[in-house]
């Protein structure tokens, strides 16, 4: 009897569990331990058959990029269109870059910590499309910032908006800072309650970038 065909809805979600399981093994064991024979094992799979759905562990690897900015930005997108007053809105896309990085460490590490492959490391080659896509979805989501600091320049006059470059990169540096020391238990060995040492110093941070926080 011949096999089944997948339906396209049931191939998606096979390689949603593929690049879920191969963001937890890279979390766990570091890029270079990654292998299609773990990933197989951890899902009662066989390694022949992962090659199915990624070619090799670089596609997989650049797929887990995309997938995981794509999350991302689609969570950031929820929250930029809920909020109309520049202020508001920007000091809450600074919580939910917090949220997500802190909540889903395993697709951030890899994403924005880990030192792994780029795209420059790609190009050239039979991948580079596809590590170009990854970068761009990066570049959306620092694209989205740069845009709510330039809401805010126009709507308070505070800063030129000429600047909102610079200060995306810079407020990105300060928040990126706090993801890595959250998930890497760091802020755990000094404070008490890592949780609202987080929510304090994104205040604090507010309060210094604009005059404005919830103290």
């Amino acid at each position: 009897m011949p096999k089944a065909v997948r339906s396209a809805e049931e191939i998606e979600e096979i390689k949603d569990r593929i690049l879920d399981t191969a963001t937890i093994i890279i979390y766990e064991q570091g890029f270079d331990n990654l292998s299609m024979r773990k990933i197989a094992s951890r899902l009662g799979m066989t390694a022949a058959n992962i090659y199915n759905y990624y070619a090799n562990q670089d596609e997989l690897y650049l797929s887990i990029q995309i997938k995981g900015f794509t999350l991302y930005n689609d969570y950031i997108v929820k929250v930029y269109n809920a909020y109309a007053d520049p202020v508001e809105r920007l000091g809450k896309l600074l919580v939910a870059y917090l949220d997500f990085g802190i909540g889903n460490p395993g697709y951030y590490e890899i994403m924005l910590d880990s030192n792994t492959p780029r795209y420059t490391d790609y190009m050239g080659t039979k991948l580079e499309p596809l590590a170009y896509e990854a970068k761009q979805s990066a570049l959306t989501l620092l694209g989205r910032a740069k845009s709510a600091i330039e809401a805010v320049a126009v709507a308070t006059g505070r800063f030129p908006k000429e600047d909102a470059s610079y200060l995306s990169l810079q407020l990105w540096s300060h928040v990126h800072g706090t993801v890595i020391l959250q998930n890497r238990k760091i802020w755990k060995e000094v404070v008490d309650d890592p949780e609202a040492l987080i929510k304090r110093m994104a205040s604090d941070l507010m309060e210094r970038f604009l005059g404005t926080g919830d103290h």
